[in-house]
């Protein structure tokens, strides 16, 4: 499943506040659409994630998202990370239309105007949509993203990398239940 790593959660509770705070100094000084305001959105939006507050957090996403959007454009590699993010959130929360509806995006975002179909970051948004359908029991639809999810992660990353390793569990996970 594609859920960053946010940290203990021993950690992240007393830092939840300080993290909103300075995320809402930040925009109040800079305004809410400048880069180092929307990187304290995000920061706090993991925090949050971390502590499985999804609703708080997509809805943090989704401000960042439509700020982005205006800012770098639709199809820019900043909307495609936090499309993903929010795909993550959606899922979290059971939503999984509208994850599947933004893995789809974030996918195309990233194969067409960002990276390009054979990029790491392309790869992790297929592996995120492959295992998003897998868990729906869309194992045919999954298999060929995973597939090609771990062939791009290998040649960009290498096999002992973390992404890779995990695209690897996802499709062995996919493979169980053969087609």
């Amino acid at each position: 499943m594609n859920a960053d790593a946010a940290g203990p959660l021993h950690l992240l509770a007393p830092a939840e506040s300080h993290l909103a705070e300075a995320w809402a100094r930040a925009a109040a000084r800079l305004g809410e659409d400048h880069p180092d305001a929307l990187a304290a959105a995000l920061v706090y939006a993991a925090a949050l994630d971390g502590l499985d507050r999804w609703a708080e957090s997509a809805a943090l996403y989704r401000r960042v998202l439509a700020c982005q959007e205006r800012s770098a454009g639709r199809e820019s590699q900043a909307v495609a990370a936090t499309l993903g993010r929010l795909a993550c959130a959606c899922w979290q929360m059971g939503d999984l239309a509208e994850a599947e509806a933004l893995y789809r995006r974030a996918l195309a975002v990233t194969e067409t105007s960002v990276r390009g179909p054979a990029h790491a970051e392309t790869a992790l948004a297929a592996n995120n949509l492959g295992a998003l359908l897998q868990a729906q029991g869309r194992t045919r639809e999954a298999l060929p993203l995973l597939k090609r999810a771990l062939r791009d992660l290998r040649r960009q990353l290498g096999d002992a990398h973390p992404h890779t390793q995990a695209a690897r569990e996802n499709l062995q996970e996919a493979r169980k239940f053969g087609l």
